[in-house]
């Protein structure tokens, strides 16, 4: 499993590294929609993409349909700070989006949706979280 993070702001992208790395999951990261296209192009072990919404030029929607047009259909996780609506459900659904995970993120809920992307992986989580699921 390589999941590829696409975020404008270099603290998200620290974190989301950071937080894959300690469930022992691969990652790289990508400044914008344009150069995480880019990387995607370059790197086919690629499994699953984790998109922020809310970039400046091209934004997560409209990275996603470019993304399904060159006709990739691996997973795509929307990240966001903005509470979920059903218009926006709607939205990433028809855009493409797969999964939807809200900052800040909680180890329980990141550990959830990539057992759901990747079911026949091991994930491993031991040491990441303890008794609470605090947001990291």
């Amino acid at each position: 499993m390589k999941i590829l993070c696409i975020d404008d702001v270099e603290s998200n992208r620290v974190l989301i590294y950071s937080q894959l790395k300690l469930i022992k999951v691969e990652s790289v990261t990508a400044v914008s929609a344009r150069d995480g296209v880019l990387r995607l192009l370059q790197d086919p072990e690629i499994t699953a993409i984790f998109m922020d919404i809310m970039m400046p030029n091209v934004n997560g929607f409209n990275a996603t349909v470019a993304i399904r047009h060159l006709g990739f259909k691996i997973p795509i996780v929307a990240l966001t700070s903005v509470t979920e609506t059903l218009e926006m459900q709607l939205e990433s659904m028809a855009k493409g989006i797969d999964e939807y995970l809200e900052r800040p993120i909680k180890p329980s809920k990141l550990v959830e949706v990539l057992r759901r992307l990747h079911p026949n992986e091991q994930i491993e989580n031991s040491g990441y979280f303890g008794q609470k699921d605090e947001i990291l």
